[in-house]
Protein backbone atom coordinates (compact mmCIF):
# COMPACT_ATOMS: atom_id res chain seq x y z
CA UNK A 1 0.00 0.00 0.00
CA UNK A 2 1.31 3.44 -1.02
CA UNK A 3 0.10 6.90 -0.04
CA UNK A 4 -1.42 8.93 -2.88
CA UNK A 5 -1.33 12.70 -2.39
CA UNK A 6 -1.32 15.97 -4.30
CA UNK A 7 -0.37 19.39 -2.91
CA UNK A 8 -3.53 20.85 -4.48
CA UNK A 9 -5.34 19.50 -1.40
CA UNK A 10 -3.55 22.20 0.61
CA UNK A 11 -5.48 24.83 -1.39
CA UNK A 12 -8.87 23.45 -0.36
CA UNK A 13 -10.85 25.40 2.28
CA UNK A 14 -7.79 27.06 3.78
CA UNK A 15 -9.67 29.28 6.24
CA UNK A 16 -11.36 26.59 8.35
CA UNK A 17 -10.23 26.01 11.93
CA UNK A 18 -11.42 22.41 11.67
CA UNK A 19 -11.27 20.98 8.14
CA UNK A 20 -8.26 23.12 7.24
CA UNK A 21 -5.04 22.62 5.31
CA UNK A 22 -3.17 21.93 8.56
CA UNK A 23 -4.69 18.44 8.50
CA UNK A 24 -2.51 17.25 5.62
CA UNK A 25 0.48 19.53 5.93
CA UNK A 26 3.77 17.67 5.64
CA UNK A 27 2.68 15.16 3.01
CA UNK A 28 3.83 17.55 0.27
CA UNK A 29 7.41 17.31 1.51
CA UNK A 30 7.59 13.52 1.25
CA UNK A 31 5.11 12.34 -1.37
CA UNK A 32 5.03 13.28 -5.07
CA UNK A 33 1.98 14.91 -6.63
CA UNK A 34 -0.15 12.08 -8.00
CA UNK A 35 -2.49 12.91 -10.87
CA UNK A 36 -5.12 10.91 -12.74
CA UNK A 37 -5.25 10.14 -16.46
CA UNK A 38 -9.04 9.87 -16.64
CA UNK A 39 -11.99 12.21 -16.05
CA UNK A 40 -13.66 11.45 -12.68
CA UNK A 41 -16.79 13.45 -13.56
CA UNK A 42 -18.63 10.58 -15.26
CA UNK A 43 -18.19 8.47 -12.11
CA UNK A 44 -19.36 11.33 -9.89
CA UNK A 45 -22.65 11.78 -11.74
CA UNK A 46 -23.34 8.05 -11.60
CA UNK A 47 -23.46 8.31 -7.79
CA UNK A 48 -24.61 11.91 -7.33
CA UNK A 49 -27.01 13.60 -9.72
CA UNK A 50 -25.83 15.77 -12.59
CA UNK A 51 -27.94 18.58 -11.13
CA UNK A 52 -26.06 18.32 -7.83
CA UNK A 53 -22.69 18.21 -9.59
CA UNK A 54 -23.52 21.44 -11.44
CA UNK A 55 -24.70 23.03 -8.18
CA UNK A 56 -21.37 22.33 -6.50
CA UNK A 57 -19.46 23.57 -9.54
CA UNK A 58 -21.38 26.86 -9.63
CA UNK A 59 -21.09 27.28 -5.86
CA UNK A 60 -17.32 27.04 -6.16
CA UNK A 61 -17.22 29.43 -9.11
CA UNK A 62 -19.27 32.00 -7.15
CA UNK A 63 -17.22 31.40 -3.98
CA UNK A 64 -20.19 30.93 -1.66
CA UNK A 65 -20.36 29.50 1.87
CA UNK A 66 -21.68 25.94 2.06
CA UNK A 67 -21.73 23.47 5.01
CA UNK A 68 -19.03 25.37 6.86
CA UNK A 69 -16.83 25.74 3.78
CA UNK A 70 -15.73 28.87 1.93
CA UNK A 71 -15.79 27.47 -1.58
CA UNK A 72 -13.46 28.58 -4.37
CA UNK A 73 -12.46 27.35 -7.82
CA UNK A 74 -9.52 25.60 -6.13
CA UNK A 75 -12.02 23.76 -3.92
CA UNK A 76 -13.79 22.33 -6.96
CA UNK A 77 -10.52 21.22 -8.51
CA UNK A 78 -9.51 19.52 -5.24
CA UNK A 79 -12.89 17.80 -4.91
CA UNK A 80 -12.64 16.32 -8.41
CA UNK A 81 -9.05 15.23 -7.78
CA UNK A 82 -10.07 13.62 -4.46
CA UNK A 83 -12.53 11.41 -6.31
CA UNK A 84 -9.91 10.58 -8.94
CA UNK A 85 -7.25 9.58 -6.42
CA UNK A 86 -9.75 7.46 -4.49
CA UNK A 87 -10.63 5.58 -7.67
CA UNK A 88 -6.93 5.18 -8.42
CA UNK A 89 -6.36 3.86 -4.88
CA UNK A 90 -9.16 1.32 -5.38
CA UNK A 91 -7.41 -0.01 -8.49
CA UNK A 92 -3.96 -0.32 -6.91
CA UNK A 93 -4.64 -1.07 -3.25
CA UNK A 94 -3.38 2.30 -2.06
CA UNK A 95 -4.33 4.98 0.49
CA UNK A 96 -5.70 8.21 -1.01
CA UNK A 97 -4.89 11.05 1.40
CA UNK A 98 -7.36 13.64 0.14
CA UNK A 99 -9.34 16.73 0.95
CA UNK A 100 -12.29 17.19 0.98
CA UNK A 101 -13.49 14.09 2.83
CA UNK A 102 -16.61 12.42 1.46
CA UNK A 103 -18.53 10.05 3.71
CA UNK A 104 -21.24 12.55 4.79
CA UNK A 105 -22.13 13.60 1.23
CA UNK A 106 -25.47 12.29 -0.06
CA UNK A 107 -26.83 12.03 -3.58
CA UNK A 108 -27.88 15.69 -3.64
CA UNK A 109 -26.54 16.88 -0.31
CA UNK A 110 -23.28 18.42 0.88
CA UNK A 111 -22.72 17.81 4.57
CA UNK A 112 -20.04 17.68 7.25
CA UNK A 113 -17.27 19.30 5.14
CA UNK A 114 -18.03 16.78 2.34
CA UNK A 115 -18.99 17.59 -1.27
CA UNK A 116 -18.68 14.32 -3.21
CA UNK A 117 -18.68 10.88 -1.59
CA UNK A 118 -15.26 9.58 -2.61
CA UNK A 119 -15.60 6.05 -1.21
CA UNK A 120 -19.16 5.51 -2.50
CA UNK A 121 -18.19 6.68 -5.98
CA UNK A 122 -15.23 4.30 -6.08
CA UNK A 123 -17.43 1.46 -4.76
CA UNK A 124 -20.06 2.03 -7.43
CA UNK A 125 -17.37 1.88 -10.10
CA UNK A 126 -16.17 -1.46 -8.73
CA UNK A 127 -19.74 -2.77 -8.48
CA UNK A 128 -20.20 -1.90 -12.15
CA UNK A 129 -17.18 -4.10 -12.90
CA UNK A 130 -18.86 -7.06 -11.20
CA UNK A 131 -16.94 -6.87 -7.90
CA UNK A 132 -18.30 -7.73 -4.46
CA UNK A 133 -17.46 -4.80 -2.17
CA UNK A 134 -17.09 -4.48 1.58
CA UNK A 135 -16.82 -0.97 3.01
CA UNK A 136 -15.53 -0.31 6.51
CA UNK A 137 -15.86 3.20 7.92
CA UNK A 138 -13.51 3.77 10.86
CA UNK A 139 -14.00 7.52 11.03
CA UNK A 140 -15.27 8.58 14.45
CA UNK A 141 -18.45 10.00 12.89
CA UNK A 142 -21.01 7.78 11.19
CA UNK A 143 -20.72 7.67 7.39
CA UNK A 144 -24.37 8.53 6.84
CA UNK A 145 -23.89 9.57 3.22
CA UNK A 146 -22.12 6.35 2.27
CA UNK A 147 -24.79 4.25 3.96
CA UNK A 148 -27.63 6.12 2.24
CA UNK A 149 -26.01 6.00 -1.21
CA UNK A 150 -25.40 2.24 -1.08
CA UNK A 151 -28.37 1.06 0.97
CA UNK A 152 -30.18 -1.96 -0.51
CA UNK A 153 -27.68 -2.39 -3.36
CA UNK A 154 -26.58 -5.92 -4.11
CA UNK A 155 -23.00 -7.13 -3.62
CA UNK A 156 -22.01 -4.34 -1.23
CA UNK A 157 -22.09 -4.20 2.57
CA UNK A 158 -21.30 -1.16 4.73
CA UNK A 159 -19.86 -1.37 8.24
CA UNK A 160 -19.25 1.57 10.57
CA UNK A 161 -17.66 2.03 14.01
CA UNK A 162 -18.35 5.49 15.43
CA UNK A 163 -19.02 7.58 18.53
CA UNK A 164 -22.64 7.66 19.65
CA UNK A 165 -24.52 10.92 20.21
CA UNK A 166 -22.49 13.16 17.90
CA UNK A 167 -22.92 14.52 14.37
CA UNK A 168 -24.68 13.39 12.21
CA UNK A 169 -26.84 11.56 14.77
CA UNK A 170 -27.31 8.47 12.60
CA UNK A 171 -25.83 4.98 12.66
CA UNK A 172 -27.90 3.61 15.51
CA UNK A 173 -29.48 0.60 13.82
CA UNK A 174 -28.28 -2.23 11.59
CA UNK A 175 -30.34 -3.79 8.81
CA UNK A 176 -30.41 -4.52 5.10
CA UNK A 177 -26.80 -4.21 3.87
CA UNK A 178 -25.30 -2.12 6.67
CA UNK A 179 -24.00 -2.84 10.16
CA UNK A 180 -23.36 -0.08 12.69
CA UNK A 181 -21.51 -0.11 15.99
CA UNK A 182 -22.14 3.13 17.92
CA UNK A 183 -19.81 3.40 20.94
CA UNK A 184 -20.33 5.38 24.14
CA UNK A 185 -17.51 7.82 24.98
CA UNK A 186 -14.87 7.84 26.25
CA UNK A 187 -13.80 5.04 23.90
CA UNK A 188 -10.70 3.09 24.87
CA UNK A 189 -8.39 1.22 22.52
CA UNK A 190 -9.59 -2.09 23.96
CA UNK A 191 -13.25 -1.32 23.31
CA UNK A 192 -12.46 -0.08 19.82
CA UNK A 193 -10.44 -3.12 18.82
CA UNK A 194 -13.23 -5.39 20.07
CA UNK A 195 -15.64 -3.57 17.75
CA UNK A 196 -13.15 -3.91 14.91
CA UNK A 197 -12.91 -7.66 15.48
CA UNK A 198 -16.71 -7.86 15.34
CA UNK A 199 -16.69 -6.09 11.95
CA UNK A 200 -13.87 -8.29 10.64
CA UNK A 201 -15.79 -11.44 11.55
CA UNK A 202 -18.91 -10.21 9.75
CA UNK A 203 -16.89 -8.99 6.79
CA UNK A 204 -15.27 -12.41 6.53
CA UNK A 205 -18.72 -13.97 6.24
CA UNK A 206 -19.69 -11.43 3.55
CA UNK A 207 -16.43 -12.35 1.73
CA UNK A 208 -15.81 -9.26 -0.44
CA UNK A 209 -13.54 -9.22 -3.45
CA UNK A 210 -12.28 -5.81 -2.31
CA UNK A 211 -12.42 -3.97 1.02
CA UNK A 212 -12.59 -0.19 0.90
CA UNK A 213 -11.77 1.61 4.15
CA UNK A 214 -12.93 5.12 5.06
CA UNK A 215 -10.12 6.07 7.43
CA UNK A 216 -10.86 8.94 9.78
CA UNK A 217 -8.26 9.92 12.35
CA UNK A 218 -10.74 11.79 14.55
CA UNK A 219 -10.49 8.65 16.68
CA UNK A 220 -6.97 9.79 17.65
CA UNK A 221 -6.46 10.60 21.33
CA UNK A 222 -5.63 14.27 20.58
CA UNK A 223 -8.51 14.98 18.19
CA UNK A 224 -10.38 18.27 18.70
CA UNK A 225 -13.90 16.94 18.19
CA UNK A 226 -14.36 13.40 19.51
CA UNK A 227 -13.57 11.30 22.58
CA UNK A 228 -11.51 8.28 21.46
CA UNK A 229 -8.25 7.14 23.02
CA UNK A 230 -6.47 5.62 20.01
CA UNK A 231 -2.75 6.12 19.40
CA UNK A 232 -0.66 5.98 16.21
CA UNK A 233 0.24 2.42 17.15
CA UNK A 234 -3.48 1.52 17.22
CA UNK A 235 -3.75 2.43 13.53
CA UNK A 236 -0.78 0.23 12.77
CA UNK A 237 -2.63 -2.64 14.44
CA UNK A 238 -5.85 -1.85 12.58
CA UNK A 239 -4.04 -1.87 9.23
CA UNK A 240 -2.29 -5.11 10.11
CA UNK A 241 -5.51 -6.88 11.16
CA UNK A 242 -7.39 -5.77 8.05
CA UNK A 243 -4.67 -6.85 5.61
CA UNK A 244 -4.21 -10.12 7.49
CA UNK A 245 -7.86 -10.97 6.82
CA UNK A 246 -8.47 -9.38 3.40
CA UNK A 247 -6.19 -9.62 0.40
CA UNK A 248 -7.43 -6.59 -1.54
CA UNK A 249 -7.67 -3.37 0.48
CA UNK A 250 -7.71 0.30 -0.40
CA UNK A 251 -8.30 3.33 1.80
CA UNK A 252 -9.29 7.00 1.66
CA UNK A 253 -8.89 9.75 4.24
CA UNK A 254 -12.04 11.09 5.88
CA UNK A 255 -11.83 13.18 9.08
CA UNK A 256 -9.27 13.88 11.77
CA UNK A 257 -8.88 17.31 13.35
CA UNK A 258 -5.33 17.57 14.66
CA UNK A 259 -1.81 17.94 13.27
CA UNK A 260 -0.75 14.28 13.53
CA UNK A 261 -2.65 12.88 10.55
CA UNK A 262 0.55 12.19 8.64
CA UNK A 263 1.91 10.11 11.53
CA UNK A 264 -1.39 8.24 11.87
CA UNK A 265 -1.71 7.56 8.14
CA UNK A 266 1.84 6.30 7.83
CA UNK A 267 1.31 4.03 10.83
CA UNK A 268 -1.81 2.55 9.21
CA UNK A 269 0.11 1.90 5.98
CA UNK A 270 3.01 0.28 7.87
CA UNK A 271 0.48 -2.04 9.49
CA UNK A 272 -1.04 -3.01 6.16
CA UNK A 273 2.32 -3.61 4.53
CA UNK A 274 3.71 -5.58 7.47
CA UNK A 275 0.90 -8.12 7.06
CA UNK A 276 1.58 -8.80 3.38
CA UNK A 277 4.18 -11.53 3.97
CA UNK A 278 2.44 -13.10 6.95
Amino acid sequence: MNILFNRKFLNYNQSSNYEGAYRVRGFENQYPDITVDFDPVSYIIETHSKRYFEKIKKSCEKEIELVGLHLTKECFEAAILAVGLTIKASEKGDFAVVRPPGHHAGREKASGFCLFNNIAISANKLLGEGKRIGLLDIDGHHGDGTQALLENQENVFFYSIHESGVFPGTGIDSKNNYYNIPLQPPISEEVYLEALEDCIQKLTIFNPDILGVSVGFDTFEKDKLLDFKLSCNTYRQIGYELKLNFTNIYAVLEGGYHDKIKDCAESFVVGVNSAINQ
